[in-house]
C-alpha cells in the first residue's frame, strides 16, 4: 500500500484560521478547483448553509446549484 503524505506550516493563529474557514466567500481560498464563489449564506458553515461556486480547471467551468 502506497501512502502519501502532506504537511504545510501555517503561519496564522487558529482563530485566524477559523474565521477563513468561516466565511463563505473566501471558499475557494483553500479549496481546489473553486474559480468563484457566486452565493454564500450568511450563516456559513452551519448545518443546512449553502454556498453556489463555479468550479473549474482552465478554460472548463461548471456552476453548481
Amino acid at each position: 500500500m502506497i501512502t502519501a503524505r502532506n504537511r504545510r506550516l501555517i503561519l496564522s493563529s487558529p482563530s485566524e484560521v477559523r474565521r477563513l474557514l468561516c466565511d463563505g466567500h473566501r471558499y475557494g481560498e483553500w479549496v481546489t478547483g473553486t474559480q468563484q464563489v457566486l452565493a454564500a449564506d450568511p450563516h456559513w458553515p452551519e448545518v443546512g448553509a449553502r454556498l453556489k461556486v463555479r468550479v473549474g480547471a482552465g478554460p472548463l467551468s461548471l456552476e453548481e446549484p
